[in-house]
């Protein structure tokens, strides 16, 4: 005859992590804590829902991360001809400076020029004031400051915040446009020919066709200085709402996280206030660090290169900083009414001081090969320089 059916398990042993059933329950047994099994299942079921809800988040992020690399590797093509295109052209120009050296007088020189001309051939052209511009923003009654940034359009157009809510944009000195937001204009960078702005908000804003837009927010940290860069990705720097921390992060369009700077090799922080950041052409992030009174740079894979603070011995408060078609970093010289120029590796070139002299100079920007458009910060004049012949 056919046996008794097997008991079912109905119970679960919580010392020895197995299930039981109630023929099992022996006195041998009753020193052992006993629960009963669908407990034990929903605790299970909650465990394996919750990696799953863990696993469809990661999948996700995966999914953008791919997107990301995809779209990057689909300009590598272009990059690459790019980057030929700058060699040659760098190759060329240093040709071209060599040979102009040689046909410029160097009698008079003061000491500091004869040191310039071993560094920078074109040392002696002396800079020079081609226009000269208004922007007309009121003045801080906490500073005195008046004007912060300028950003060209390429096309003869520039863009202008100062201590204002009113965004201006002018063409050959007129005024054409303006744009009323909530906050100063301290920061701008151009997307896609659209200004971008961080807002007091701790968000991006993007200005199109006169309307602003939100396109992400950067959380619990402060935005400062932004830039797009080549694959039109994002670098902002942040630093947390104590002033304790600075970083530099490099977001997508969309806004998701896709590279942090913010320590060295030995896990110290690179920065004390990261405030301007800019992309050179070969990938390099450089940073204005305004508490440590430096230019910061690293390269694409945020591996610290070298810090810049000043030529020799003197005195150096950098604000503001961008580069030219040849790799140099221009960078001006808020204190000390100076442009600093560096080659490629945070060598010092040359001054750039016009022969009408410069004052507070902050913003500043290359708007075609040998002319930077430079903003003094007191005054809320913006000169166009001519600083190569």
């Amino acid at each position: 005859m056919p046996g008794p059916p097997p008991a079912k398990s109905s119970a679960f042993c919580k010392t020895c992590h197995i299930s039981i059933c109630v023929l099992c329950l022996s006195e041998k047994q009753n020193a052992h804590e006993i629960g009963e099994l669908s407990e034990k299942v929903d605790t299970l079921s909650d465990i394996i829902a919750k990696e799953n809800e863990q696993l469809q988040s990661l999948q996700s992020d995966m999914e953008k991360i791919l997107v990301h690399i995809n779209r990057r590797s689909a300009e590598l093509p272009l990059a690459s001809k790019q980057t030929k295109n700058n060699v040659t052209s760098h190759i060329r120009g240093k040709a071209s400076e060599t040979l102009q050296s040689f046909k410029r007088p160097t009698d008079n020189l003061t000491q500091e020029a004869e040191d310039e001309i071993s560094l920078f051939p074109k040392a002696l052209y002396v800079p020079s004031v081609l226009t000269t511009l208004d922007a007309q923003f009121p003045t801080s009654k906490e500073n005195n400051n008046r004007l912060y940034s300028i950003v060209p359009l390429g096309d003869g157009r520039v863009w202008v915040g100062g201590h204002s809510d009113i965004l201006k944009l002018f063409y050959q000195e007129r005024l054409i446009a303006t744009v009323n937001k909530k906050s100063i204009g301290l920061f701008l960078t151009l997307h896609e020919g659209h200004i971008v702005y961080p807002d007091t908000d701790k968000t991006l804003k993007k200005v199109i066709n006169g309307k602003i837009d939100t396109l992400f927010s950067t959380g619990e940290w402060i935005p400062d200085g932004i830039t797009c860069t080549a694959a039109r990705d994002f670098l902002v720097c942040l630093r947390s709402t104590d002033d304790s921390q600075s970083k530099v992060v490099r977001y997508s369009s969309s806004g998701d996280v896709l590279q942090e700077i913010q320590y060295d090799s030995l896990h110290q922080p690179l920065f004390k206030w990261a405030i301007y950041v800019v992309e050179d052409c070969n990938g390099d992030i450089c940073v204005v660090d305004w508490n440590k009174n430096a230019v910061t740079v690293v390269d694409k894979f945020g591996i610290f290169r070298y810090s810049y603070t000043g030529n020799k011995a003197s005195k150096f408060k950098p604000c503001s900083l961008t580069k030219d078609s040849m790799h140099r970093i221009i960078t001006t010289d808020f204190l000390y009414h100076k442009i600093h120029m560096l080659d490629r590796d945070g060598r010092f070139l040359r001054y750039i001081i016009p022969d009408q002299g410069i004052q507070r100079p902050r913003a500043v920007c290359v708007i075609r090969e040998g002319e930077l458009m430079v903003g003094e910060c007191i005054t809320g004049m913006i000169k166009r320089i001519k600083y190569l012949a």
